[in-house]
């Protein structure tokens, strides 16, 4: 029995083009393929995911919070908030940054890293030095519950130095 042709608009053939420049480090064409793929009328979030991560991974972070946003519009995540609070953190834009942070948190409580993210915001704020230490002190204690499940593991134990 014959396979099916797959068609140019299969998603499928983006998602595997996209994420084959990308591990090959040619980010430039992962952005373009993953933009290509989010003028599917089918595409989700994971197109402008994987254009914002090639965005971010080639330092525009302006294009990359760009296509972060359109994920929130499409999947409305703690990821996605966290995302481009990372794009606006990385301009400078700590304010920003901060909002985005805590959509994550309230989406996602439980997540060490979000308030660590919080935390790193809210610092270079001025006059946020305490606010940014409950959020890092929340993120310490998070991150040692899982530190006592997995004591071994070098991120969660290199988090909980970054928070303490």
């Amino acid at each position: 029995m014959r396979r099916p042709v797959s068609q140019p608009d299969d998603l499928a053939n983006f998602v595997a083009l996209g994420a084959f420049y990308f591990a090959r480090g040619q980010y430039v064409e992962a952005a373009q393929t993953y933009g290509r793929m989010a003028a599917h009328p089918k595409a989700g979030a994971s197109a402008f995911t994987g254009q914002g991560a090639s965005y971010y991974m080639l330092g525009d972070f302006q294009k990359a919070a760009s296509a972060f946003r359109q994920v929130i519009e499409t999947e409305p995540t703690a990821s996605a908030f966290s995302n481009i609070g990372g794009m606006y953190y990385y301009n400078g834009q700590f304010e920003d940054a901060v909002i985005m942070y805590r959509e994550a948190v309230e989406l996602s409580p439980e997540n060490p890293v979000w308030w660590g993210n919080l935390g790193d915001g809210l610092r270079e704020i001025e006059g946020e030095n305490d606010e940014a230490r409950q959020a890092y002190a929340k993120a310490a204690r998070l991150t040692e519950k899982l530190v006592d499940a997995d004591p071994e593991d070098a991120e969660l134990l290199t988090n909980l130095a970054h928070y303490t």
